[in-house]
């Protein structure tokens, strides 16, 4: 499975601002965004303006497993009817979801928009539930109008075993885990051409089908855990330095 791919499924979600999106838009997350075997996911198109995601670093460091079950996929869901579209009280947010993440007002100069909360579940190779869980993501303003920029949260799981594909920097005693691929958009017919095939599987690159033209955007994730949280911070096509967006990542972790 791959690790980016699961990172921006879970990670992301509407950015369309004029976009209605219909209820629980996130149900039957598959492992790759191309699947549309499901009757939900027909309702609606994969575009850089509409796009499905999850956050996990159960997902995103994992090909791991947790007991008997190997993690394959994530299924999720969220209403943009519970938006949180003023910036919470940690308070109101440890009410939602059942745990106390970090967050804040701005990411660097980007200023805080609206917070999503959302239901999800790991599902194992025969679909078995592994966990399931709540969590939040965090949206942030963009100079460019189809970027996303999200910092998400949720409870931390063990026994998952880390890509080392991944590139690791420590700050403060926790190891963030950062990564980078292009997301391409791209018509239900499209065939995948062999340089398409060989970039999936070096991970630096994922499809997306539904779109009415090709069109790609740079994607950049960090993920770390700390007191039981996992966090993932990432940056779709907003193209923000790469320092700048590890210090992103350490003003989070520096909130007391």
């Amino acid at each position: 499975m791959n690790n980016l791919d699961n990172e921006i499924k879970k990670a992301l979600s509407v950015k369309a601002e004029n976009v209605q999106l219909p209820e629980n838009l996130l149900n039957t997350i598959k492992t790759e965004l191309g699947k549309k075997e499901n009757n939900d996911m027909k309702k609606f198109r994969f575009t850089p303006k509409l796009l499905i995601a999850t956050l996990a670093l159960t997902a995103i460091l994992a090909t791991g497993v947790i007991g008997a079950g190997k993690i394959v996929s994530t299924r999720s869901s969220s209403s943009r009817l519970d938006d949180i579209n003023h910036f919470p009280a940690l308070e109101e947010i440890e009410n939602i979801v059942d745990f106390s993440p970090k967050y804040t007002e701005t990411l660097g100069s980007h200023k805080f928009k609206f917070a999503n909360p959302g239901n999800s579940q790991n599902m194992d190779e025969k679909g078995n539930v592994i966990n399931d869980y709540k969590d939040i993501s965090f949206w942030y303003e963009t100079d460019n109008k189809d970027a996303i920029l999200t910092l998400s949260a949720q409870p931390a799981f063990t026994g998952l075993e880390l890509d080392e594909n991944y590139e690791q920097i420590s700050y403060n005693g926790i190891t963030l885990y950062y990564s980078s691929c292009a997301y391409k958009a791209v018509p239900p017919d499209y065939v995948k051409t062999d340089e398409d095939k060989k970039l999936e599987e070096s991970g630096k690159l994922m499809i997306g089908y539904g779109s009415d033209k090709i069109e790609e955007k740079n994607t950049q994730s960090l993920s770390w855990s700390e007191d039981g949280i996992t966090y993932n911070l990432m940056d779709m096509g907003e193209e923000i330095d790469k320092t700048e967006f590890i210090e992103m990542a350490k003003q989070v972790i520096d909130v007391r």
